[in-house]
């Protein structure tokens, strides 16, 4: 475990201790607003709203709607490389829980993130013990990120991405960044400048992996709603303005008032309750508009859509769309969502919060800059080119993230994947995560409670046996006392007998001679406590041996666990597991 070692953060995990004092009041205040879901607000004190599935569990965290909708692709893809694996998406916004909820790819649940309180999260992650921690882009909450690490959970930081902007907020609190980066064993960021940034801040080893949101799936559009809307629109022309701000709407709505014929005008605020300001604007403008909130069709010249999670539905039916926050300081929003589904790509001069992104999509002839000026012409024109152009560029993408998902796969095991120490180390890293998958996949393992240890130990299933994990490798290494009361004592002492006092690591085939012997000698114990009595016996050589710190003495006690389990498995009878 990597220890706080900033003034900075360490003030900040003692701060965040109050988090409790205030939360609860102010939840409730944002679900009087309705900012909280009435049902699942709760789930941001750490309280689950589903149950933990059975297997290997990989989480992922993305701060709002469009970071959390980017993380599609990658779970897609670490789906099908690893098909045993389940997933938990954590995000922070309304938005992104409802519209998420619509688009969920395989083997996936979303909750809301906990509040940063060691309360919050030691509840989080007791529930959902996650083989493995993804962040993305540029959230990071100190204290879960501490938390998440101080357990033994492998951290990566994927699609990160920060421009000039973003990392002169940052650079004065960079001491506190670096103590966070250095517990993550694999960052990944979107372009180089985000490496160079990320970097500076004191990450190391950053990689250059490209964009998520390019390689998302097409979002999903409900079939009914397709089927309804489709002939309502006619054969009218259609341009989307998507995510808007009101910088965006001045331009669309000016260039609209001067085509005859008006094509129609969806528009798609980025917060969907600024719908009555829009429908106002139009007004003073001499057009006419309606809104869909309110169950009005597209009748007038602008159909405001300001409703939530159905842009997979506007990009399949505008074959022409502008991205919002293109005109004005929002400097732009993910062009790939309409690139996915076929919708002509236009935009503002503003795009600095995607700047790889934009020119990706200009180099390749995949989108169209314009002005005010030009904007006019570039409505009325034929984007069919451009369009096939754009799409190639989305499914390159989503067949491009082979190395991503290699490097994440690889952070399973962040002591072979990013460390230095010895081979048998690493060896015992692999045995012990491999042991953790197996446990878990089983429920039958999981119906049997884990005694109170914090060591490898043997589990009965049936007359067979697993090895279980302690949930994180505490302060010190405490074996258990051979009083009896988790293994008969005769059997623990004669563990100790036959163990002996040799000097860790035991070879394999030492290991199994061990359990094999203690096995056949007492033909009649269980053979978890076969298992156990062994651990035991093994685990005062690990610590008393000197020079090794907690985590080293931790590997060593479970590749010897794992090697028993393993040995006395093969002695089970095969029909005795249900």
């Amino acid at each position: 475990m990597t220890r706080p070692t900033g003034l900075l953060l360490r003030s900040y995990l003692v701060a965040a201790q109050a988090i409790p004092l205030a939360a609860p009041g102010l939840l409730r205040r944002r679900l009087a607003k309705g900012k909280e879901l009435p049902d699942r607000w709760r789930e941001k004190l750490g309280e689950a709203g589903l149950p933990r599935p059975d297997g290997p569990l990989v989480w992922l965290h993305a701060v709002g709607l469009g970071e959390t909708l980017a993380l599609r692709g990658l779970i897609v893809a670490m789906a099908e490389k690893a098909p045993g694996v389940e997933f938990l998406v954590t995000s922070t916004t309304r938005a992104s829980a409802e519209v998420f909820a619509a688009n969920l790819p395989p083997r996936t649940r979303h909750q809301f993130l906990p509040l940063d309180a060691p309360g919050y999260l030691r509840r989080f992650l007791d529930h959902w013990r996650p083989s493995l921690s993804v962040w993305a882009e540029q959230e990071l909450w100190p204290g879960a990120v501490v938390a998440t690490a101080a357990r033994g959970i492998p951290l990566a930081l994927v699609n990160a991405r920060m421009n000039d902007a973003a990392f002169a907020r940052r650079h004065r609190w960079r001491r506190v960044f670096a103590d966070l980066f250095r517990r993550f064993g694999l960052i990944a960021a979107q372009d180089p400048e985000t490496a160079r940034h990320l970097s500076a801040l004191g990450a190391r080893d950053v990689r250059v992996t490209g964009a998520l949101k390019a390689a998302a799936p097409a979002l999903s559009a409900d079939p009914a709603a397709l089927g309804q809307t489709r002939p309502a629109l006619g054969d009218r022309r259609r341009i989307l303005l998507a995510a808007s701000h009101p910088e965006d709407e001045a331009v669309l709505l000016a260039a609209l008032t001067s085509l005859q014929p008006r094509p129609l005008l969806l528009i798609a605020p980025r917060d969907p309750a600024r719908g009555g300001e829009i429908a106002v604007r139009v007004k003073t403008l001499g057009l006419t508009a309606t809104r869909r909130s309110l169950g009005q069709g597209p009748t007038g010249d602008v159909w405001i859509v300001d409703t939530f999670g159905e842009m997979g539905l506007w990009y399949r039916l505008c074959p022409v769309s502008v991205i919002g926050g293109t005109f004005g300081p929002t400097e732009g929003h993910n062009p790939w969502e309409a690139a996915a589904l076929g919708s002509a790509i236009l935009h503002g001069p503003r795009t600095a919060n995607f700047t790889a992104d934009f020119a990706t999509l200009a180099a390749a002839g995949a989108a169209l800059p314009v002005t005010a000026v030009t904007l006019p012409v570039a409505l009325t024109t034929d984007h069919a080119p451009m369009v096939g152009r754009a799409t190639a560029l989305s499914a390159a993408a989503r067949n491009g993230l082979a190395p991503l998902v290699d490097a994440l796969t690889a952070a399973y095991c962040p002591v072979v994947a990013t460390s230095s120490l010895p081979d048998w180390q690493k060896s015992a890293e692999l045995r012990r995560f491999t042991l953790q998958v197996a446990a878990d996949v089983s429920p039958a393992v999981a119906a049997v409670p884990m005694p109170d240890v914090a060591i490898v130990w043997a589990t009965p299933v049936g007359t067979s046996l697993v090895a279980r994990q302690p949930t994180s490798i505490a302060a010190k290494l405490t074996c258990p006392a051979n009083d009896g009361k988790l293994v008969p004592k005769d059997l623990a002492d004669k563990a100790v007998s036959l163990v002996g006092k040799p000097t860790p690591p035991l070879a394999g085939a030492a290991v199994a001679q061990l359990a094999t012997t203690l096995s056949q000698q007492n033909p009649k114990a269980r053979l978890s406590d076969v298992a156990n009595a062994l651990i035991s016996a093994y685990c005062p050589l690990v610590v008393a041996q000197a020079g090794n710190s907690v985590a080293e003495q931790y590997n060593l006690l479970t590749g010897f666990g794992q090697q028993v389990v393993q040995t006395l498995q093969l002695q089970a009878p095969v029909t005795a597991s249900k």
